[in-house]
């Protein structure tokens, strides 16, 4: 359906955005896949996803299978409740392996506040536990789903926000928006981004070339000032010129001008260094572990993936390794086990590297 999309851009919570450049290249803000697959860190309620076969069940954190293997495809569970897809239809099932109720739906988004989106009929509404519609199927699209009581939809072109009744809170006026995060949300008026309040108030003025939410830990928001957005046909949206940094709920800048790829979760940020080596910096943007690494990932549960050559591993808050760099791929901790990928095959890991579920494709 051309007319109609699902965007997850992640954005409530912080995690990385996968980033290139930083003062004067073009700088295009993706969604990496590991988010876009696994879902939004620390909403997986201590189940996770297994393939065996090709169809989808879940484990324990002891690897126990509680949910056999049954599904076309499946994503981790938000609120008591996961997506799951056999055949073409969407539909949720409980922590029992049951349907929580019929699947019927075009597509789906998790559990917020006690909403999900959902497609019928090639517009986006929501329902509520229940299955029951509760906001009806009016809209373009839907980003995220709810944050901080607001959730960003399309009408003609154009985003604006919906309370969790369905109400207009603040009109469709905005060319893009990556929602709301810590009362804020980060809006494009064409070529430059601002910040407004859950009621549409412009808190920091529409004057930066790009920008992104704002962290937990600390409160500040990677933004490009000096340059602009402009529409690129192979890539999108793309910022343009000027120097990304970091600043605060005042638009004070806190950093200045660094290459990163990533922002703050736990307190860290991974940044590249003056090679092609990659680090974590402190909130003072000083190095808190100086760059090594080939590649890494943001903290999460203490320990964060970084690669070393073509191997994944993991080290915690004082780069120290916690895991030695064996896997050929590794995602974050969450609710003590870690996703991770050895040859075609993945499995899950606790914090001391051993195995609960082995490598199946």
């Amino acid at each position: 359906m051309t007319h109609t999309r699902m965007t997850f851009s992640a954005v409530v919570f912080c995690e990385v955005l996968l980033v290139l450049g930083c003062e004067g290249p073009p700088v295009s803000v993706e969604v990496p896949s590991w988010i876009s697959d696994e879902g939004i860190p620390g909403t997986s309620d201590a189940l996770s996803r297994i393939e065996v076969g090709g169809k989808r069940g879940f484990i324990d954190k002891t690897g126990k299978v509680v949910i056999r293997p049954q599904f076309d495809r499946a994503w981790g569970f938000s609120e008591g409740l996961a997506r799951v897809v056999n055949g073409d239809r969407f539909g949720f099932i409980g922590k029992n392996g049951k349907p929580a109720f019929a699947a019927t739906f075009d597509e789906a988004m998790d559990f917020q506040d006690g909403r999900a989106a959902v497609l019928i009929g090639g517009k986006w509404g929501f329902i509520d536990r229940t299955g029951r519609v509760c906001i009806q199927p009016s809209f373009e699209e839907v980003k995220n789903g709810f944050a901080d009581g607001r959730c960003p939809i399309a009408v003609r072109g154009k985003y604006g926000f919906i309370d969790p009744n369905g109400r207009v809170a603040i009109p469709a006026q905005f060319d893009e928006t990556i929602g709301f995060r810590r009362g804020l949300a980060a809006v494009r008026v064409g070529n430059f981004w601002g910040f407004v309040d859950p009621n549409g108030g412009v808190v920091l003025p529409i004057v930066y070339g790009g920008a992104l939410w704002f962290c937990d830990d600390p409160e500040y928001a990677w933004v490009n000032i000096g340059g602009k957005t402009i529409s690129n046909p192979s890539v999108g949206h793309i910022s343009l010129g000027g120097a990304w940094q970091f600043i605060d709920k005042k638009g004070k800048v806190v950093i200045p001008p660094c290459s990163t790829i990533g922002i703050f979760t736990e307190g860290l940020c991974l940044r590249q260094g003056p090679g092609i080596k990659f680090g974590y910096m402190d909130r003072e943007g000083s190095w808190h572990i100086d760059p090594r690494y080939d590649n890494g990932l943001p903290f999460q549960e203490g320990l964060a993936p970084v690669c070393i050559g073509r191997k994944w591993g993991f080290i915690d808050k004082m780069g120290r390794e916690a895991i030695s760099p064996q896997f050929d791929e590794a995602y974050l901790f969450r609710d003590g086990l870690a996703r991770v990928r050895v040859r075609d095959k993945w499995g899950y890991i606790e914090p001391s590297g051993e195995f609960v579920w082995k490598p199946t494709r």
